[in-house]
């Protein structure tokens, strides 16, 4: 039976009730099995049924035992625990040849006894202190404020969304609609200015694709079925469409526009009837300035001359 002579630390230095700690012991040998055994391993886990003493459970638990080589025939074992009661604690001394069949000798190791704190003795409680509100780092108390207020102010706005729904709704369906109105605009002028530019088209030909992109706008933009109606009917279908509350801006337009049809219509049914010298191109120019007016009622359209055919 071999005692070694060791040095011992305890990690951490100060150890409380239920902390998890580490008995380190130093220690010098030229023993060629424990220099083998952990040569070959570098680190090895042994039993924790190697103590040579009885142990007392009720005031500690081992929970793993290592040895690990430093420098030469130099080597620390290493017993992890867990303190469960204040005062000294004793641990029993430990086999290592038992526990790596080194040499088959007995190779002892003795702990010196380790101190467990308690934190109310050591800072002197005896009784329980008054609960305080938890600490917080500089600058979260500002955090938290802008937090709350932020919540806040969401919540009053989910409550007037939630309280105004009906405007909400009639916002975004406004929007919507105004969106659908400005492309079925753009749509309308460019088919008419693609028909301006054309000159392979016969008089004929071009006054009823005037009428169809013209019917095809004033159904979209007054939900009114202009489409199945005949020239002499256009007029009375704005009025129909407006109820009756077409402005004094927009009733020229709509007038126009039904000059329009009536013009053209001649030009489709008659007998080598035909637009006159520059006549398309101005009936389509002041017809997308009535388009404008109905649109943004900027524009007052002139009244178109009454043509001979």
């Amino acid at each position: 039976m071999v005692y070694l002579k060791t040095e011992q630390v305890l990690l951490p230095r100060q150890v409380y009730i239920g902390d998890r700690a580490e008995i380190r012991c130093t220690f010098e040998t030229d023993s060629p099995g424990i220099r083998n055994e952990i040569a070959q391993k570098g680190v090895i886990e042994l039993s924790t049924e190697c103590f040579a003493g009885e142990r007392n459970l009720s005031l500690y638990d081992i929970k793993k035992v290592t040895i690990e080589s430093g420098s030469y025939n130099k080597y620390t074992l290493v017993v992890t625990f867990n303190a469960w009661h204040t005062g000294k604690i004793q641990l029993p001394d430990y086999d290592i040849g038992y526990a790596i069949n080194a040499d088959r000798e007995t190779y002892l190791v003795k702990f010196n006894p380790v101190e467990i704190v308690s934190i109310t003795q050591e800072e002197s409680i005896s009784t329980i202190r008054d609960m305080h509100s938890p600490l917080l780092l500089p600058g979260t108390t500002y955090k938290l404020y802008a937090a709350a207020i932020s919540l806040v102010l969401f919540i009053i706005l989910l409550i007037r969304v939630i309280v105004k729904r009906q405007k909400v709704s009639f916002f975004f369906k406004n929007r919507i609609l105004m969106w659908r109105y400005n492309k079925n605009k753009k749509q309308t002028i460019r088919a008419l200015t693609k028909l301006k530019q054309n000159s392979k088209l016969l008089d004929s030909e071009v006054s009823m694709r005037i009428q169809n992109i013209l019917r095809a706008y004033l159904e979209f933009r007054f939900d009114y079925p202009f489409t199945k109606k005949v020239s002499s009917e256009i007029l009375m279908g704005f009025y129909e469409a407006t109820n009756s509350m077409i402005s004094e801006k927009k009733l020229p337009a709509c007038e126009y526009i039904t000059q329009v049809f009536i013009r053209t219509d001649y030009i489709r049914y008659s007998k080598d009837s035909s637009f006159e010298r520059g006549e398309k191109d101005d009936l389509i120019t002041n017809l997308l300035q009535a388009i404008e007016v109905l649109e943004t009622e900027e524009v007052i359209i002139p009244e178109m001359e009454e043509t001979n055919a």
